[in-house]
C-alpha cells in the first residue's frame, strides 16, 4: 500500500487473509472471516487496502461474502453478501475512500457505499452491471483502480472472455453503472485471470502462465478520463511474456524492444 510501503496483504485458498510486515519479513496478523460460513472455509479470492487508511482492508471470498474490516479490531465493519447472486466473488478493489467494487464469476461488478453499512446486516449494492461475458473459468477475476481521481475513478477489469476493460464511475451519481472507457481483446493471453495497475501500465496474467503489459493511455479516451498524458499508439509499451521467459532470465528472455 502506498500509505505504508512496508505492509503487504495476501488472500489465500486456505480461506485466510494475512497482513505482512515486509520490514520484519513476518506475518503480523491473520484474519479468518471467510472460514466462518455454514459451508465451512472457502478460498479468500481478493484483498485490497483502503486508499485512506492502511489499517482498513476489504476482502472477497468464495464463501460468497465480502468484508471490510479494521486490522486493529476483530469484527468486520461491513459485510456484503452474494448468496442471492449465485456467484462467487473473484476480486475486490476500492474506488474511493468509502466505496468498494467486487467482481463476480458471472461477469458482474457490484459496488457498495460503506457509509450505508449497518451493524449485523448485509449491505445493499449501490450499483451493479455486467462487465464481462460469464465463463466457466471466471467472470471478473481482476479489478484494480487507475489514477487517484476519487470523484470519478477509473478502474480496470479483466475477464475470462480474454478482454481487459476500463470503466469510469461517477461518485456524484453513485447508482449509475460505470461508463465504459475502453477495452482491448487479449487473444494471446486467453482467459485473463489477473490484472493490476502501475500508473498507466496494466499488467494482465493469462491462463497458461502468460503475462501481458499494456500502456492504456494509448487507448482512445483514456487520457481524458484518467488525467494521465496520452502515449501515441506507436510508442505504447505492449508485450506478452510466457512463464518460461521469466524462468529463463538472462539476455535471451526478452528482446531490446521489450525494455521500457
Amino acid at each position: 500500500t502506498p500509505l505504508s510501503p512496508h505492509l503487504l496483504a495476501s488472500a489465500s485458498a486456505d480461506s485466510s487473509v494475512k497482513l505482512w510486515d515486509l520490514s520484519r519479513g513476518s506475518c503480523s496478523a491473520t484474519f479468518g472471516y471467510h472460514s466462518t460460513g455454514a459451508a465451512g472455509p472457502r478460498t479468500a479470492s481478493g484483498v485490497a487496502f483502503s486508499p485512506a487508511d492502511s489499517a482498513i482492508l476489504a476482502s472477497s471470498g468464495e464463501d460468497r461474502n465480502a468484508f471490510v474490516f479494521d486490522a486493529r479490531t476483530t469484527t468486520p465493519s461491513a459485510v456484503c453478501s452474494f448468496s442471492a447472486a449465485n456467484a462467487d466473488p473473484q476480486a475486490i478493489c476500492w474506488l474511493n475512500a468509502h466505496t468498494v467494487a467486487v467482481g463476480l464469476e458471472n461477469g458482474e461488478v457490484v459496488g457498495f457505499d460503506l457509509r450505508n453499512a449497518a451493524a449485523n446486516a448485509p449491505m445493499q449494492p449501490t450499483f451493479r452491471f455486467t462487465a464481462h461475458q460469464p465463463s466457466e473459468v471466471c467472470g471478473v477475476p481482476a479489478i484494480s483502480p487507475i489514477g487517484r481521481n476519487q470523484s470519478k475513478p477509473v478502474f480496470v477489469t479483466a475477464g475470462a472472455d480474454a478482454t481487459t476493460r476500463l470503466w469510469r464511475w461517477d461518485a456524484e451519481s453513485p447508482a449509475a453503472p460505470p461508463a465504459p472507457v475502453g477495452h482491448k481483446q487479449a487473444s494471446t493471453l486467453g482467459a485473463v485471470l489477473s490484472a493490476s495497475c502501475a500508473g498507466p501500465i496494466v499488467l494482465s496474467g493469462g491462463l497458461g502462465g502468460v503475462i501481458g503489459f499494456q500502456n492504456v493511455t494509448s487507448w482512445a479516451g483514456v487520457s481524458e478520463a484518467t488525467g494521465m498524458p496520452a502515449v501515441p499508439a506507436k510508442d505504447a509499451y505492449e508485450n506478452v511474456m510466457a512463464g518460461a521467459d521469466f524462468a529463463m532470465g538472462g539476455e535471451d528472455s526478452h528482446s531490446d524492444d521489450d525494455d521500457m
